[in-house]
């Protein structure tokens, strides 16, 4: 047996009006307890919720008390006692205590208590009886049986014996006689008291398994006879209509709690439904804004396509444009290239006229000293020499025509020369330039090429964002139908949720009524 220790022996007495309740599966682990159990207890509800019932057990309880409330709970009869219970901080209390097994599809499933305060006079004899037990003695001695049956049956004894006795002793002025009268009487009292019992108190009416526990009917009622038995069997009925209204009473608390639970969340429901309302009429508004905004974007989409398209055409008219002047301007380098062939040939052709004039200065030249030394000769010769003077003179006047015009002419060969040379240099820088710009027009090309590929992505982009934004346009009328649906369910769950909250509050006052209608029994 599960003794809980330590243990100070403080009673904490129930109050008048306190009920604990609990209920437990098969097993006898704890599913339910209401505030008085958790309030005497010390105990949480987290703390005794799962645990078994024995958590509570006062380990003064004899074992032999809980043997026989499992062999009435298991048999489908219903258990009362009067319990020792031990608080979480060692104390204890006192109950008197009513179970009773529930049923579901014919099995017991679980047991349900009732504990309530019980009299002095139960704890008392309680508090004997599980002492005797637990140090190996009978629960009661035969006086304690027969004390309560005395003190019944003694007024009628000496109402019967008295008259009859002091009658006697005074005729006789003997005791004998008196001593026989009230034994008689006693007699008579005594059979007239089992009488009494069989006739008004049959065992018959009370249970047959209570009847048969002296222990309860001595605890309970201070005797063991059939009157016990009957005034047990009244205790029985007693705690069991007390269980009834307890757990009715008990379950009224929980609807009326749950109702205003109910009452609660249907008040914060409708709320949040006008907010959702609210919310929904907002997100409307604001799926029109988007469905506006994004014709506006598939309206810009689509002159971006456009405008993508005509930068594409002009693009490939100035790529035909370009292709053009690089035509042009391969044709001009040919012709630089040609030209400037030319040049450096004519160049060559100066040279050469200029080195035929030096040859013919230089015949001049000779010629010219030719005719000096003739002329000399013919001086000499005198008369004889003076037409071959003649002759050198006419020479060497040719001679010097001849150097001063091949003077003219290397001098006018010097400058085609030179501007020959400047024309040859020019050709070659224009034949350069016309290649730098050949190879700057290709890379223009080139770029302008990656600029077609670009406007092309442009346009094929603008195309997907205009099939997207038209997607879109579909997607936000999808939703902004599914919003006014929602609305409209919304505006529905309101009027649900205003009816859910008028019958809360009808239930709230049923089981308002309810309770009030227990509380009037249980009192």
């Amino acid at each position: 047996m599960r003794r809980n220790y330590p243990v100070t022996q403080v009673n904490h007495p129930l109050g008048e009006k306190q009920s604990i309740i609990s209920a437990t599966d098969a097993r006898g682990v704890i599913r339910a307890v209401n505030q008085d159990f958790i309030d005497i207890a010390g105990f949480t509800e987290a703390e005794l919720i799962g645990q078994a019932h024995n958590l509570i057990r006062h380990p003064d309880m004899p074992q032999a008390a809980f043997q026989l409330m499992w062999d009435y709970l298991k048999a489908g009869h219903h258990w009362v006692g009067i319990v020792k219970n031990r608080c979480k901080n060692g104390d204890h209390y006192w109950v008197n205590a009513h179970v009773t097994p529930i049923y579901e599809d014919g099995k017991i499933c679980g047991y349900e208590s009732v504990r309530v305060k019980p009299t002095a006079g139960q704890v008392s004899r309680a508090e004997a009886v599980y002492a005797r037990l637990n140090a190996g003695k009978k629960p009661f001695s035969l006086w304690q049986r027969f004390l309560p049956r005395f003190k019944r049956i003694l007024p009628l004894w000496l109402v019967l014996a008295t008259p009859g006795a002091l009658t006697l002793m005074l005729a006789f002025a003997a005791l004998w006689p008196a001593l026989g009268v009230m034994t008689a009487t006693a007699l008579l009292a005594l059979l007239f008291d089992n009488w009494q019992q069989q006739w008004l108190m049959p065992a018959d009416k009370c249970d047959a398994a209570i009847s048969q526990d002296a222990i309860t009917q001595f605890i309970f009622t201070g005797e063991v006879s059939n009157l016990g038995r009957y005034r047990l069997q009244q205790i029985i009925d007693q705690s069991a209509l007390r269980t009834i209204t307890g757990m009715v009473e008990h379950s009224s608390h929980d609807v009326v709690e749950k109702s205003h639970q109910v009452a609660e969340n249907a008040r914060h429901s409708s709320h949040s439904v006008q907010q959702l309302s609210q919310e929904t009429d907002q997100i409307a508004v604001a799926i029109e804004e988007l469905s506006a905004s994004v014709e506006q974007i598939s309206q810009s989409v689509n002159r971006v396509s456009a405008d993508a398209d005509a930068s594409r055409q002009l693009g490939e008219n100035g790529r035909s444009v370009l292709q053009r002047v690089m035509a042009l301007i391969s044709s001009q380098h040919d012709h630089l290239v040609q030209d400037a062939e030319q040049a450096q040939a004519l160049d060559q052709l100066v040279a050469e006229i200029g080195t035929i004039a030096s040859s013919i200065d230089a015949i001049a030249e000779k010629t010219n000293l030719l005719a000096l030394n003739a002329a000399i000769e013919a001086a000499r010769a005198g008369e004889a020499g003076r037409g071959f003077a003649v002759v050198a003179d006419e020479v060497r006047s040719l001679a010097s025509d001849t150097q001063r015009s091949t003077e003219r002419i290397q001098s006018a060969l010097t400058q085609i020369q030179q501007q020959v040379t400047g024309l040859v240099q020019r050709m070659q820088e224009g034949r350069d330039g016309a290649a730098t710009t050949h190879d700057e027009m290709q890379s223009v090309s080139a770029q302008l090429v990656e600029l077609l590929q670009s406007v092309d992505g442009i346009a094929s982009s603008a195309q997907e964002m205009a099939a997207g934004a038209e997607q879109q346009s579909k997607v936000s009328t999808d939703i902004a139908a599914r919003v006014s649906q929602i609305r409209d369910n919304t505006v529905h769950a309101a009027e649900l949720i205003d009816a859910d909250a008028e019958l809360s509050r009808q239930m709230d006052e049923a089981a308002t009524s309810q309770l009030e209608l227990v509380s009037r029994f249980s009192r």
